[in-house]
């Protein structure tokens, strides 16, 4: 049978009812975001526009790496709500298409729309921050745009440390594509826990990971662990955990989705 695997038609068919179903949450939900953060910079640019100590615009990448922790991994547990309740479970299991193209419905979604939804929040808030600093407080110290579109780039490559060849940021980068890899394989096991208990559940699992990577690389006596023993490597800390984070997104995204896939009743018979 044609198709079996991937369809382009069965995939924008999947695409249009998780918009038509969690549209209204997921515009409530960028809404939200882009207040919250809009009040988070202002504040903070208030707070901070007379320290000489710290650079607001450092600050700002601060604030917004942080909160993109925690949204991402919102964003990532949100998938796969279908499997909460018994009715959309069987609607969503039923589906016509096959394990791989809802998968990837879920991760577009929740992922990189998610992902791109959450830097544009970030710029527009930042934009109106300047709005408000200049109607509020005119005589304080407002730098000028960030720009936060830029934001996995500014990460991955622009925050050096002058020892490694590899940045902090690119740790941080991959560190979050970790996590959210994480919470979406415990939307698929755990679609009933709420975030805050998916949370706790997940960050233990991020735990055990990580143990149990470095245990490994012992016992095969891998010559990079010894090396980043010595805290004068610091160039083989940031490739060893970025490796880390890398092998935990790949696992773990691999893993939802044949956990899924064990879930998913639909035939290739109705496809």
């Amino acid at each position: 049978m044609k198709d079996n695997v991937f369809s382009a038609r069965r995939f924008l068919n999947v695409l249009r009812k998780e918009i038509a179903v969690n549209g209204r949450t997921l515009l409530l939900l960028a809404l939200g975001l882009y207040m919250g953060l809009t009040i988070v910079m202002t504040f903070g640019n208030m707070m901070f526009s007379h320290s000489f100590e710290i650079p607001v615009t450092l600050l700002a990448n601060v604030v917004v790496y942080c909160i993109a922790a925690f949204v991402f991994s919102i964003m990532a547990s949100m998938a796969f709500s279908g499997l909460k309740t018994r009715g959309s479970r069987v609607d969503l299991l039923m589906m016509p298409a096959t394990a791989l193209e809802k998968v990837l419905v879920q991760a577009l979604v929740y992922g990189v729309a998610g992902v791109l939804v959450f830097l544009l929040c970030a710029q527009l808030a930042d934009l109106t921050r300047i709005g408000l600093m200049n109607l509020l407080v005119p005589t304080a110290e407002i730098p000028g745009p960030i720009n936060f579109l830029a934001f996995p780039y500014n990460y991955a490559f622009g925050v050096s440390n002058y020892d490694a060849r590899i940045s902090f940021g690119t740790m941080l980068t991959m560190a979050l594509a970790a996590s959210m890899a994480t919470y979406f394989m415990g939307a698929v096991l755990m679609p009933r826990y709420t975030w805050l208990k998916m949370m706790v559940v997940m960050q233990a699992v991020d735990i055990v990971i990580f143990v149990v990577l470095i245990l490994c690389g012992r016992w095969m006596n891998a010559t990079w662990i010894h090396y980043i023993t010595d805290v004068n490597h610091v160039d083989g800390v940031g490739w060893f955990f970025t490796v880390l984070a890398i092998v935990q997104a790949v696992v773990c995204a691999v893993l939802a989705y044949v956990f899924f896939k064990r879930k998913d009743v639909v035939t290739r018979s109705v496809l």
